[in-house]
């Protein structure tokens, strides 16, 4: 059992720091001729990873130190704990690789964290509204309405001035009575 624990602990994080390190998006493979590619920032899913990995190494250690009797826990209990906080990181961290951006002449396509990818044309587009908390950006998570109803959810810690930019649809963003963004 504590062999099973400990391995969560350990190969989650390393799993994750392998494939970080082999997958850094520099901002010439970002622009290509015919689209752009707007992802989460690498500073974020860089410090999931981190956060991941000093977490798991500290369960296991503490692990280990309750199972040779240096502390009262269970190992169980600690492991436990440290590794269902990895496995919620590890979560995020994949749903925050996966969330992209491409903007093409006429169309984007979203991957949204969850579900399939949205192709939205910019002609479609009816409304833009501002959605969420405030990220480290300055950015609400941005919302896409089509036909309606919202079409895809771009989130906040993306470049969204270059994707607004690009869409040029400044006319569907909603104004509140007072007259400020909403």
């Amino acid at each position: 059992m504590f062999l099973a624990l400990a391995m969560v602990g350990i190969l989650l994080p390393l799993g994750a720091a392998y494939v970080e390190r082999g997958t850094k998006v520099l901002i010439a493979e970002r622009h290509h001729r015919h689209h752009d590619t707007y992802t989460v920032p690498p500073e974020l899913t860089n410090s999931l990873v981190k956060a991941m990995v000093v977490m798991g190494g500290v369960g296991v250690v503490l692990g280990v130190l309750c199972l040779t009797g240096v502390f009262w826990q269970r190992y169980v209990f600690v492991l436990a704990f440290f590794d269902a906080f990895v496995i919620c990181l590890f979560a995020a961290w994949l749903a925050l690789c996966r969330h992209q951006v491409a903007l093409f002449e006429d169309h984007m396509v979203v991957t949204p964290l969850v579900g399939r990818r949205v192709l939205v044309r910019y002609s479609d587009v009816d409304r833009l509204s501002w959605g969420g908390v405030r990220h480290g950006t300055g950015y609400r998570n941005l919302r896409v309405g089509v036909g309606g109803a919202y079409a895809a959810t771009l989130l906040g810690v993306m470049d969204i001035e270059q994707i607004m930019l690009h869409l040029d649809r400044f006319d569907a963003i909603e104004y509140g009575p007072d007259g400020t963004l909403v």
